[in-house]
């Protein structure tokens, strides 16, 4: 009870405060989220969609457009980007609540073609493989690498031959000794946490962000190991702290 979970907390934000959860900015905030908030919210997945499927295939050639799957897809603001540009679309997530708050989305803006599913634990039994392109962005931060590692496994199985991949992991912390001593004590000491949070000005109980990072050799031998014939890695810019996003394509050299 006193170490953080991040599935219970991504619930929490999904319950609470789903936008702000998926793209932490107080204009998301549940009590100040407007129309033309919202409208930039899923304006920003139309444009990391149309840039990922522009370096894509710049890089390794043209993509299949049948299936495609995000995971962590929050309240679809990527998801649904993608449903405008392939067959049919599965979103993956931990939290009910955004399950259904991307349903709803999907149903506001006519995307039936999109649909959304718990990940139902890290080996992601309720998809079965064969997409066209598997994405994650702004996830697997959030996600310990103990389990992230084997998710990312996962999810490069799910790619079918000559399908490609979208990873986006954070390599490194901004942040002084001090501070990453702290952020680690905090998720494993909740009351510290939650005093942290109250004196910050937020609510006690506010869930927490864990950020974590990855090791870039080791998912890139994990690729290899799965018939990836090599990758690109693109500087992911709109995180303050350093990462990439990993492309490639399973069994066809890049060209």
């Amino acid at each position: 009870m006193f170490v953080d979970s991040p599935d219970k907390s991504w619930e929490a934000y999904g319950r609470d405060d789903p936008y702000f959860g998926v793209a932490a900015d107080p204009k998301y905030r549940a009590e100040r989220l407007s129309e033309t908030a919202k409208a930039e919210f899923f304006a920003s997945g139309e444009t990391y969609v149309a840039e990922l499927l522009d370096r894509l295939e710049t890089h390794a050639g043209r993509i299949g457009r049948g299936r495609a799957l995000d995971f962590g897809s929050g309240v679809g603001r990527v998801a649904l980007p993608l449903a405008r540009r392939f067959d049919s679309v599965v979103g993956l997530d931990v939290s009910p609540s955004m399950i259904r708050e991307a349903e709803a989305n999907a149903l506001r803006f006519g995307l039936p073609n999109a649909s959304f599913r718990p990940s139902g634990g890290d080996d992601l039994p309720n998809v079965e493989g064969g997409f066209d392109l598997v994405n994650t962005v702004i996830v697997l931060q959030h996600i310990q690498p103990h389990r992230g590692y084997r998710i990312i496994g996962r999810l490069l199985d799910l790619v079918a031959d000559g399908g490609a991949c979208a990873l986006h992991i954070n390599l490194t912390r901004r942040a002084t000794r001090l501070r990453k001593a702290v952020n680690w004590s905090r998720a494993r000491f909740l009351p510290l946490h939650h005093a942290l949070n109250l004196a910050s000005g937020r609510k006690w109980n506010e869930p927490l962000m864990q950020m974590n990072v990855y090791d870039l050799n080791r998912i890139a031998l994990m690729m290899q190991d799965r018939g990836f014939d090599g990758f690109y890695a693109h500087r992911f810019h709109d995180e303050p702290h350093p990462g990439v996003i990993l492309m490639g394509i399973k069994g066809r050299p890049r060209g």
